[in-house]
C-alpha cells in the first residue's frame, strides 16, 4: 500500500470522474457549457487513468519485492560465537539493492539469554563485493548494493555472541529494491 497508494488514488479519482461524467454530475450547469465540462471530465479521467497505468508499469520495473519467504539460511542450525551462516536470495526480479534484517533467539529457551549481546558481521559474497559491515544488531536492517548480480545472491554473516551461547538465526526481512 505504501508503494502503490498514489497509483490507487489516481485510478480511483479517474473512475469517480468518469462515473460523474456518465451520470451527469454536476447538475445545474448551463446547457451551453455542459459540452465543454463533459469534455474536460472525459479528458481528465483518461489522463488520470494513463498516469495510473504508467505508475503500475514503473512499480513492476522498480518496486520493492519482498523475498523473505524464499531466503535460505545455510546451515540452518544453532550458531555459536564465530559461526558463519550464509544467506541465499534469488535476484530474479533483478533489483540493484538488497535490504536484510536477521533475528536471533536462544537455542535453549529458559536458559540464560544471550540475545541482547548478539551481533553480526555481514559481507556480500562475489561480484566485487564491498567491505564487511560490522556490529549489526538483531532486527537492524542492512543494505547491500548488488550491482549487476543476477540469480542467487549470497551474503555471509558471522555471529558474535557470548561464549557458550547457541543462537537460532532467522530472516526477519529480505527485500530487493532499486
Amino acid at each position: 500500500a505504501r508503494q502503490l497508494g498514489w497509483v490507487y488514488a489516481v485510478l480511483g479519482v479517474a473512475v469517480v470522474v468518469s462515473f460523474a461524467r456518465v451520470v451527469g454530475v454536476p447538475e445545474g450547469v448551463p446547457e451551453d457549457r455542459s459540452g465543454v465540462r463533459r469534455g474536460l471530465m472525459t479528458g481528465g479521467s483518461l489522463l488520470l487513468a494513463v498516469l495510473g497505468l504508467i505508475g503500475m508499469d514503473h512499480y513492476a520495473d522498480h518496486g520493492e519485492v519482498a523475498v523473505t519467504g524464499t531466503a535460505q539460511l545455510i546451515p540452518n542450525v544453532p550458531a555459536g560465537n564465530g559461526a558463519e551462516v550464509e544467506l541465499f536470495v534469488d535476484n530474479t526480479p533483478r533489483r540493484s539493492m538488497l535490504r536484510l534484517a536477521l533475528t536471533v533467539e536462544d537455542s535453549a529457551p529458559g536458559a540464560q539469554t544471550c540475545t541482547p549481546e548478539t551481533e553480526f558481521t555481514a559481507s556480500l559474497v562475489g561480484g566485487g563485493a564491498p567491505a564487511s559491515t560490522e556490529g549489526i544488531r538483531p532486527g537492524e536492517a542492512v543494505e547491500f548494493p548488488l550491482g549487476g548480480q543476477q540469480g542467487n545472491v549470497r551474503v555471509r554473516f558471522t555471529v558474535t555472541t557470548d561464549e557458550g551461547c547457541l543462537m537460532r538465526v532467522s530472516v526477519a526481512e529480505a527485500t530487493l529494491h532499486d
